[in-house]
């Protein structure tokens, strides 16, 4: 870059005229800015909407200026001597122009790989996702645009304008070649176009995005925005470029027929004609699946970020990549790899069910894309907190309000950034978009009226927002995204959305914590909810959560001294000292702490029980009691997710499924709550029958009957009477939910006096149900890979409908049908079983799988194991696998009883049938498993290793994988065989590299 040039030389390509000859001086920087003249400098006067700089002509002279160019129509009368003057038509271009020509031009390398990005909305995250595809082709791009000026994690500013002035412009693509870049990302906003701050560059690929009504303030019309936008393409784009347009949006024809290079149009509408056409599409909570077909070759994408808004802005970045010859593997796991945008579709991190997602929707536009999203994976309320901003596009105000209206079911409308307007009445612009007949509310209500309320202090609203939400509400706090500050009059204060709604969310987590989440009792109602004696303490005396840990005890909740490995009576002054308001004692030899509450019971956990009945009865949500060998947890989470589109519902969280577990869950009830759902899990018989007697369920589940817990039961059948004692604690007015497809259960089932739904994955035909039963059935299921099932459910008294089920293994649509019949006896509706089932995540290490880096995929199913759930995960790497080399890491299956050895063989027997290439197995009855495999008559042969340690295993392994392997790993939780799935993540960074 040249550090100085003859005045005469560097203005010898603008059209003016010379108005005063002086010395002909050496011009050492350029600047629109009286402020940063320096000796040398030349200073180019624009005239903007509140300056003229016409009118610091002599300031800039006396700081060093030693030319100036004006624009014509606007000189003063008087001009400053002893310097040289150029008139031009417009000062914009010629400041554009001048900095290109001194500072310019960018080395070769960089300037083959200038990208232009323009559009209303998703022009950020578009760039973002080009950053990521280009950084995975071990390129260094660098971005300019509205977040920050960056190149990696070298960040030069948080900028205020989304495409920077030309003379700032050339200093940042001037810090860039220093940083190295291989290439320049940039979002061109219509000012900038308008303005010729960009011109002096040539872009050699120029995306669109799309239109629609903003910045009316500025361009007065759309057609003027559409001009703005078009000289991207038909003035500033190499003739030997790459336009990439989008022929889903209406100004496309327009800016085809104008742009100076070839054209690639994409669209996300299957059938299109599109160069890059979406094939198959899906959009869920887990983000965006698509098949794409492009001009060299079919793409599949699979994205984190969340709406069909965002799939457009994926095939413009893959468009964009494509056109600067980038790999379509390079492309799809740039992809893979970028995760969030700041503040686009920005979630806070929550607590008790309560998301808050933070957007820079600012547009009607965009507000109504990312509202259709949320709308789809919201589980309660939808609560959105928005403005328009201060001396901006009026038009659009009602516009949005409107939007808003129409998906929210409250609308909080504040400021957003007013600047010099008076915030109300921004405000009541708003206001005249939103039906009359919508309640204009005093507060934000937390019962589900509807309504709008306005609060013209922004952080006051997000509080209030946070602040009122309801288990299971999404608050949604739209217009300024990763701003950090608000602008009022002409000020810039500090302010963040995300840091006002963390403040908000702690605030709330500490008031939710401290009434664990709803329990409240008295001393005297304790006592008699247990049983006990109340020794001390005033039978009023309020008490509020229970604790069982003195590590997490907090100022009036009741510390229970539960007697287990460590006897709980001994940490009694520790939870004094934290603050326990009343103590549960199954001792009363020790002594007492006086001045607080003591209920002596005979047996503390029996009382923990007796206490979470009680607080179910009180509290009366309907309850949905889930157990069985295999698939609790998965059932218990799909039963959840359906009754979260319906109401407020609770869930055991993690392993609180047990008797100590599932009425520390109880405890979180609160009065909001519609519905329970409570996992059951045992390791000896009698604690089912106990878990039901707390829970109470209003329906109860029994997934399936298998080989589990053999040491503690002795057979199958033991397992089977322990699981069925769910079912016999269910009176007449309940409801059991049979799998007509396990024996076990059928059999059990026959003499129950409660009322019974049935399930079945087969032909109910074939199946021992009763004539007349009610049936919950499935047809046409189809594996979508690692997008998991579709199928047809068929309940009762309502027509078929179709069910994606976003998780993998064939056995889950079982699961999935006896939650439909679960929720379908509460009185569900099949729109929210499917919006329900479609929001389904894996949990923990259980079936889940782990896309990596390179293209090994890690089936990882090591939470625990035994024979039916072996088999049900071996079926899923054969079908996942399929044409991929597979890999099968085997752990012991424990606590099988008597018949361990034999169940080990039979599993190494069933993976060898199956032709799965390899078997690794862990652990000393594993060995069963590989000695059967090896003997198994069943070409090919399957290559088997068996070790007793992680480190040989690995050693063994490690050498045989490949980039393109499906590995899964699985066994008992004691094995530990998470040790292994980390090796396979570091392996993977390795291929990587």
């Amino acid at each position: 870059m040249a550090t100085s040039q003859a005045f005469s030389t560097l203005r010898g390509s603008l059209e003016g005229q010379l108005l005063q000859s002086h010395q002909d001086p050496q011009i050492h920087a350029v600047t629109s800015d009286s402020r940063k003249i320096e000796q040398g400098s030349l200073f180019v006067a624009l005239v903007g909407a509140h300056f003229d700089g016409h009118q610091f002509l002599a300031d800039a002279v006396k700081c060093g200026a030693v030319a100036l160019v004006v624009q014509q129509g606007a000189v003063p009368g008087v001009l400053p001597q002893d310097v040289e003057i150029f008139e031009v038509a417009d000062t914009r271009l010629a400041l554009a122009l001048l900095c290109a020509r001194l500072y310019g031009p960018l080395p070769k390398k960089l300037s083959a790989h200038v990208f232009g990005v323009t559009g209303t909305n998703g022009k950020t995250t578009s760039t973002y996702l080009l950053e990521s595809i280009l950084q995975h082709a071990k390129h260094k791009p660098g971005v300019l645009g509205t977040i920050n000026y960056r190149v990696g994690e070298k960040v030069w500013t948080s900028s205020s304008l989304t495409t920077p002035a030309p003379d700032l412009l050339w200093h940042y693509l001037g810090c860039m070649q220093e940083e190295d870049a291989s290439h320049l990302l940039m979002e061109v906003c219509s000012h900038a176009l308008d303005q010729h701050r960009v011109d002096g560059l040539t872009y050699r690929v120029a995306g669109f995005s799309n239109l629609s009504q903003d910045h009316l303030d500025y361009h007065h019309s759309m057609e003027e925005y559409l001009h703005a936008k078009a000289r991207l393409f038909s003035e500033l784009l190499a003739p030997n470029g790459k336009a990439i347009l989008n022929k889903d949006d209406p100004s496309f024809e327009t800016l085809a027929a104008c742009s100076r290079a070839p054209v690639w149009s994409y669209s996300t509408i299957p059938g299109s004609g599109a160069d890059l056409q979406v094939r198959q599409k899906e959009v869920s909570i887990r983000g965006i699946h698509a098949i794409v077909e492009t001009p060299v070759g079919q793409l599949t994408i699979n994205s984190s970020l969340l709406g069909e808004f965002n799939l457009s802005n994926l095939l413009l970045a893959c468009g964009m990549a494509l056109a600067d010859g980038l790999p379509l593997a390079v492309i799809q796991r740039g992809v893979e790899q970028m995760r969030a945008v700041p503040g686009r579709m920005e979630g806070v991190s929550h607590r008790h069910d309560v998301q808050v997602v933070v957007d820079y929707a600012h547009t009607p536009d965009a507000l109504e894309k990312v509202l259709q999203s949320l709308q789809a994976i919201c589980r309660g309320r939808l609560l959105v907190v928005f403005g328009c901003g201060g001396d901006r596009d009026k038009g659009k105000r009602p516009m949005m309000g409107k939007v808003v209206s129409e998906y929210a079911d409250v609308c909080i409308v504040t400021s957003d950034n007013p600047r010099t307007e008076d915030p109300q009445q921004i405000v009541d612009h708003i206001l005249e978009g939103i039906p009359k007949d919508l309640p204009r509310l005093d507060a934000i209500p937390d019962d589900t009226q509807k309504g709008v309320w306005s609060c013209l202090d922004r952080s006051l609203a997000i509080q209030g927002a946070i602040e009122r939400a309801r288990t299971g509400d999404l608050v949604l706090i739209a217009g300024k995204g990763h701003e950090t500050y608000q602008i009022i009059n002409t000020t810039r204060y500090p302010f963040d959305d995300r840091e006002i709604a963390k403040k908000s969310l702690e605030e709330r987590g500490g008031r939710m914590s401290s009434q664990q989440a709803g329990y409240k009792v008295t001393a005297a109602k304790l006592a008699e909810a247990t049983g006990g004696t109340l020794l001390q303490g005033e039978p009023s005396t309020p008490l509020q959560g229970v604790s069982t840990d003195t590590r997490t005890t907090q100022k009036g909740q009741i510390f229970a001294a539960l007697v287990a490995a460590r006897d709980g009576h001994t940490f009694i002054p520790t939870a004094m000292e934290k603050g326990a308001g009343a103590l549960l004692i199954s001792d009363d030899s020790i002594e007492l702490p006086p001045d607080v509450p003591v209920v002596l019971v005979q047996d503390t956990e029996r009382a923990l029980g007796d206490m979470a009945a009680a607080w179910i009865k009180e509290n009366r949500p309907y309850v949905v009691g889930v157990t069985g060998s295999n698939g609790k947890t998965s059932t218990k989470e799909m039963v959840a997710q359906i009754l979260a589109q319906v109401g407020p519902t609770l869930r055991n969280e993690g392993n609180f499924n047990n008797l100590l577990g599932l009425p520390l869950t109880a405890f979180r009830l609160g009065p909001d709550h519609d519905y329970a759902v409570l996992e059951m899990g045992m390791n000896a018989p009698g604690e089912i029958d106990r878990l039901a007697e707390i829970g109470n369920p209003d329906v109860g589940i029994i997934t399936c009957v298998a080989a589990a817990h053999l040491k503690g039961l002795g057979s199958i059948e033991g397992v089977a009477a322990a699981k069925a004692e769910l079912f016999d604690r269910l009176d007449p007015s309940q409801t059991a939910v049979v799998n007509a497809d396990d024996p076990h259960i059928m059999r059990h089932a026959k003499p129950l006096s409660c009322k019974k739904i049935f399930f079945t994955k087969e032909d109910p035909k074939s199946r021992d149900i009763p004539e007349g039963a009610d049936v919950v059935t499935a047809s046409k299921i189809e594996s979508l890979g690692y997008e998991g099932f579709r199928f047809v459910a068929h309940v009762p008294g309502k027509d078929p409908f179709v069910v994606h089920l976003p998780i993998v293994g064939r056995h889950q649509v079982g699961n999935a049908l006896a939650a439909i019949a679960a929720t379908h006896v509460l009185g569900v509706q099949p729109e929210a079983i499917i919006k329900g089932l479609a929001t389904v995540r894996p949990t923990g290490r259980r079936l889940k799988v782990v896309q990596t880096q390179s293209e090994l995929q890690l089936l990882d199913d090591c939470y625990n194991s035994n024979p039916s759930s072996c088999r049900a995960a071996i079926d899923t790497l054969v079908d996942l696998g399929e044409g991929k080399p597979r890999f099968a890491v085997l752990g012991d299956m424990l606590e099988m009883g008597d018949t361990e050895n034999e169940q080990h063989a039979e599993i190494g027997r069933y993976l060898a049938k199956s032709g799965i290439e390899h078997l690794f197995a862990y652990g000393p009855l594993s060995k069963h498993m590989a000695e059967a495999a090896k003997a198994a008559d069943n070409p090919p042969q399957t290559v088997v290793h068996q070790e007793e340690d992680v480190e040989a295993l690995w050693q063994a392994m490690e050498p045989l994988l490949t980039p393109d392997a499906w590995v899964l790993v699985k066994g008992s939780r004691g094995m530990r065989l998470e040790r292994i799935s980390k090796k396979l993540e570091a392996f993977e960074q390795k291929v990587t590299s």
